[in-house]
């Protein structure tokens, strides 16, 4: 059975990791201590409530963080100034997270296998998605944006790419955005959505913000409602978002503009 200190870390772990991430392990924990013949120590009732109040609050959560518009957004990448290579890194992942209405478990899974830029933006291809369980590749189109521009997505990849080039001498392979060492070098391996989260709050933080009112999902919805407003057509950001759900999908076009033409709008 877990001890009180173990339970409460589990219930601490509900900050930073999603729930399917903290089901698996309790999971692979349960299947050991079975193929063991020991008593499963996550089978409590204790652990049960533990792991439903996590999952209740990260939904709630999750559905009341604001979006983070492109006004902010843009705030944010202005207060990451700098040029070392995690810089420029974390500058390319927040931009393709945010012009690509990314999910943070997404986005650090892409890989330059299939990455194409081309002059009028880049096509990324998604292997696997909340939506896509099956593996079929599905490709986001996002837009090159004004020469010069510090926002856009493509540029800034551009950039980066650039740097990891450099960084490793030679054409960098597997992830677009791997893991860096403390000197700043690229491994082999990807980022975590742990490690996004915890970029993003600190980009929220370093700009002024704070963190505790957003969630990584405010960088996707704030593309979608900041597109929107901008008068986009709701179909292409449709095609952005992926979005399969079209109730899902109305649910942010509906908050992005219940005060526009508001009808209590008399004075």
């Amino acid at each position: 059975m877990l001890s009180a200190s173990e339970v409460a870390a589990l219930a601490d772990h509900g900050a930073s990791k999603k729930t399917a991430t903290l089901y698996r392990y309790a999971n692979s924990l349960h299947i050991w201590h079975t193929a063991h013949e020991l008593p499963s120590p996550v089978r409590t009732e204790k652990v049960r409530r533990v792991l439903k109040g996590i999952r209740r609050q990260q939904s709630a959560h999750q559905d009341s963080a604001p979006p983070l518009l492109l006004a902010d957004f843009q705030q944010m990448l202005d207060a990451m100034y700098g040029t070392t290579a995690r810089t420029v890194r974390n500058r390319a992942l927040l931009a393709v997270a945010f012009f690509g209405a990314f999910r943070r478990s997404e986005v650090v899974n892409l890989q330059l296998a299939d990455l194409r830029i081309r002059e009028e933006g880049m096509i990324l291809g998604l292997r696997h998605s909340k939506t896509n369980q099956g593996g079929a590749t599905e490709d986001k189109a996002i837009a090159r944006g004004p020469q010069g521009s510090p926002y856009c997505p493509v540029q800034l990849l551009e950039q980066w790419l650039a740097v990891y080039e450099e960084q490793l001498n030679e054409r960098p392979r597997g992830p677009v955005f791997p893991a860096l060492d403390p000197a700043g070098l690229p491994q082999a391996r990807g980022m975590t959505p742990e490690n996004f989260y915890h970029l993003f709050k600190g980009a929220l933080r370093g700009a002024g913000f704070d963190p505790g009112e957003y969630s990584p999902h405010s960088l996707r919805s704030g593309f979608i409602t900041s597109a929107y407003l901008a008068g986009k057509d709701p179909f292409k950001i449709k095609r952005i978002s992926g979005h399969r759900s079209q109730t899902t999908f109305e649910r942010y076009l509906h908050e992005a503009d219940r005060f526009q033409s508001n009808a209590s709008d008399l004075l």
